[in-house]
């Protein structure tokens, strides 16, 4: 199983034998790393494909080193990443057009930023220009099966509700908000410029000249999170005492999950929504269809896309 007599734990990458025991306790997905415990990483790597690419990925395995695998062979890396993951999205139209209008930095996952001469041309960003910041490879729902789309919703460890798309919009008014959506790495060029090279962890990655593109203006449309949050919630649960200590955490299809402050979302001056269209239109796959958090005034990395479950509890994320 990859652990020792002594409690050590060991995995193999590449040509690489690792001793990664002492690392558990410092690798940013937790346990996550346990998966791979006692065999190869890259079967994990292959849907969180940003390892391949990061200088830190590479120093903390150098770190770990404890041995090479004799019958180690190179042509064996492109299969080991999981090409086959990422062929599905490669050929949708907007990426398609994504592309040309913005300038890709990776495809597994894809990135891109949007090109300055784009955001120029229109008050809203259009969908096939605005900047893409992916994780992983992006989930396959077909447009006919958008309806059926279920969020589950859990007080802590308890489902409390589950809800497809078409019961949401029945049950709860539609809404819309023009934001602005931009990621926290936004001007990382610049950051490097200013703070230096030691500054930032884009240094030496795919990542490191990213200018002032990754940020658009877009009309949302869906579904106020307040209002469903009110009524799925147990009463004692939004009490403002209980709200000021609390988190709610989505998760995304794609696996991805992170948490922003319950009461920031209940505030209705916010304007904090499950977001089903952009500009008048279903999101695009890689925008999140059929259903994204939309988090006015909060960082993007913090809007999940193909959101599928939220988690409603006082850890944060």
């Amino acid at each position: 199983d990859g652990s020792d007599r002594d409690g050590t734990m060991w995995m193999t990458y590449r040509d690489g034998v690792y001793d990664v025991t002492a690392y558990l306790q410092e690798h940013p997905g937790g346990g996550f790393i346990m998966q791979g415990a006692g065999g190869p990483v890259e079967g994990f790597w292959a849907h969180w494909a940003q390892h391949h690419m990061s200088w830190k990925v590479e120093e903390a395995l150098e770190r770990l080193r404890i041995g090479r695998l004799s019958d180690y062979q190179q042509e064996q890396d492109e299969a080991q990443r999981g090409g086959a993951a990422w062929e599905d999205e490669q050929m949708d139209e907007c990426r398609v057009k994504n592309r040309q209008k913005a300038r890709p930095y990776c495809e597994m996952p894809y990135c891109a930023e949007t090109k300055m001469h784009e955001l120029d041309k229109t008050y809203l960003t259009p969908a096939e220009a605005l900047y893409v910041r992916n994780h992983a490879p992006v989930p396959n729902v077909p447009l006919v099966d958008a309806d059926e789309h279920v969020i589950s919703f859990y007080d802590g460890e308890s489902e409390v509700a589950h809800m497809s798309l078409a019961e949401l919009h029945s049950r709860f008014p539609a809404v819309s908000a023009v934001a602005i959506l931009q990621c926290s790495g936004n001007r990382g060029a610049d950051n490097i410029e200013a703070n230096g090279r030691l500054s930032s962890g884009f240094v030496r990655g795919p990542f490191e000249h990213i200018g002032l593109g990754l940020l658009g203006n877009v009309c949302w449309h869906g579904i106020l999170l307040a209002d469903v949050l009110q009524e799925v919630l147990p009463h004692s649960a939004l009490r403002r005492d209980n709200v000021d200590g609390l988190h709610a955490t989505f998760e995304g299809m794609d696996g991805y999950s992170t948490s922003t402050p319950l009461a920031y979302i209940m505030d209705p001056v916010n304007r904090c929504m499950l977001a089903t269209q952009m500009n008048g239109s279903p999101l695009s796959p890689d925008h999140g269809f059929p259903v994204r958090a939309l988090l006015p005034g909060i960082t993007g990395a913090r809007h999940v896309k193909w959101v599928s479950k939220i988690t409603v509890g006082a850890e944060c994320s």
